[in-house]
């Protein structure tokens, strides 16, 4: 039963959508997380990539050269998919998954299950076994220059949408890399891009790295984010 409160409540909000708009007040949880996908944390980024961000039921691919902070920029979103709730996977074909460097960019390492299979077949392969679960929000296939086996990842697609869950597909590309990315299933595609270290007291702690959208919402824009993947040393403030 709603109580007299809420209806007084209820009418004022009502009484102030119709003078000022239906945007002047909105519920703060309606903006906890935006609807059917995942937010970035990047205010600049979740503002160009739109309400969905890394949406959910599909595929979002992540390419950059080393040193980029590809890896680093996809530990940050397992940690912002873990806040729902649901488990993550990390797939590490390439054998390089930090677990200190993961933890440091946010990610809950007590809800991550990490899988090292041998080829990308056997990933995907697992991947699929996995989504049928439903208990996964975010699978993160760390390909570092291993290219995949594309008719799989087509068929992935479907059962992402079913399960709800995001599938990120992360790929280094080799130093000067110039050509076109080939076709994709990927919704979302963003190359990443470092512009600059970042230093304090001379040790190495972040970059400065510029996401392109090559494919989805805001396709052919940009947007700066500054990523951390080193503490200081001890005893420095």
């Amino acid at each position: 039963m709603i109580s007299s409160r809420q209806l007084q409540l209820d009418r004022a909000v009502a009484a102030l959508h119709q003078r000022w708009g239906p945007h002047s007040l909105t519920p703060l949880a309606q903006l906890a997380q935006p609807a059917n996908g995942i937010a970035t944390g990047f205010a600049a980024l979740d503002a160009l990539l739109g309400p969905a961000a890394i949406p959910l039921g599909a595929l979002t691919e992540l390419f950059g050269q080393p040193t980029s902070g590809t890896t680093t920029f996809a530990y940050h979103l397992i940690g912002q998919a873990q806040a729902g709730g649901r488990y993550a996977v990390y797939l590490d074909l390439d054998g390089t998954f930090d677990p200190e460097a993961a933890q440091r960019a946010g990610m809950a390492l007590d809800r991550v299950l990490l899988a090292q299979p041998e080829s990308d077949v056997r990933a995907l392969d697992l991947a699929r076994d996995l989504l049928a679960s439903g208990e996964i929000g975010i699978i993160t296939l760390d390909l570092g220059q291993m290219p995949a086996d594309e008719d799989r990842l087509y068929r992935l697609t479907t059962l992402l949408l079913h399960a709800q869950a995001a599938l990120l597909r992360v790929e280094l590309l080799p130093p000067g890399w110039m050509r076109a990315l080939p076709p994709s299933p990927a919704r979302l595609r963003l190359r990443l891009e470092r512009l600059r270290w970042h230093e304090a007291y001379g040790v190495v702690i972040g970059c400065r790295t510029r996401v392109h959208v090559v494919k989805g919402h805001g396709v052919g824009q940009h947007a700066d984010i500054d990523l951390r993947f080193e503490s200081l040393p001890e005893g420095l403030p």
